[in-house]
């Protein structure tokens, strides 16, 4: 049982970084975009 909840907690936290992660590169390149169209 407690090995069963660590294993939950451990994966969700991997899934939670991943997830941050992954929602930082997109903005990061939605704002790289904004100005490449900007400086047109």
């Amino acid at each position: 049982m407690h090995k069963l909840v660590s294993a939950a907690l451990t994966g969700g936290l991997i899934a939670l970084v991943g997830f941050l992660s992954m929602a930082a590169r997109r903005r990061r390149a939605a704002r790289e975009e904004a100005r490449r169209t900007g400086s047109d």
